[in-house]
């Protein structure tokens, strides 16, 4: 279910501008939409309880963002096509932290 700003284009309503979506898997997105696409600023609630905070482009994370895991684990760097990608850091709940190269969602080892 969503709720928020929409726009006709060709006879069809539009998600467009800010607004909440409620998805049937229990999945929410706040934030901003440009023609049916998550696009802009938003939040993302799925529903194992990770939480990500951050840019988006056509319905994927992409740009600086920050995930926090239900496991307590916590990313805050750069994101390409919903995978961790460049620069960012990762504080573990176990205390550790890795803090450098990240590519296709897994730490780069250059």
């Amino acid at each position: 279910m969503y709720n928020g700003e929409v726009i006709s284009k060709y006879n069809t309503q539009l998600k467009h501008g800010v607004g909440k979506m409620v998805y049937t898997d229990g999945r929410t997105y706040d934030g901003k939409w440009i023609y049916n696409s998550k696009s802009g600023k938003g939040v993302m609630t799925y529903k194992n309880g990770d939480v990500y905070t951050g840019k988006w482009n056509e319905d994927q994370q992409n740009g600086n963002g920050i995930m926090r895991y239900a496991n307590g684990d916590v990313y805050i760097g750069h994101w390409e096509n919903n995978e961790k990608s460049g620069k960012g850091k990762m504080k573990y709940a176990d205390g550790s932290v890795y803090d450098g190269e990240w590519e296709f969602d897994e730490k780069a080892d250059f």
